[in-house]
């Protein structure tokens, strides 16, 4: 049985390995860059969800109003404040 030899200089073998180790080294950054966008995802959905659990839907005698926001004389704000409409109003 014969097998085909491949002859493979040095000078080529050693551009594959560069190449493969720049692949790696970008394929690690991007793996950084990713977990770095991760951590900033979690802690704005925390944020959100701190802001949600302050701004709640409350009904009361004159209506749907936020239970935490007020208007300059006081006065209870009508649901959805505008921080909660900021935010988007979700289905409740």
């Amino acid at each position: 049985m014969v097998m085909n030899k491949i002859q493979v200089d040095a000078a080529w073998l050693e551009q594959v390995t560069v190449d493969v180790s720049v692949v790696t080294d970008a394929v690690r950054e991007i793996a950084d860059q990713a977990r770095a966008l991760k951590t900033l995802l979690d802690d704005a959905r925390t944020r959100e969800l701190n802001v949600r659990l302050v701004h709640n839907r409350w009904e009361t005698s004159l209506g749907v109003c936020c239970s935490h926001c007020r208007d300059m004389q006081g006065n209870l704000v009508s649901w959805p404040c505008e921080t909660i409409e900021a935010l988007g109003v979700e289905d409740e």
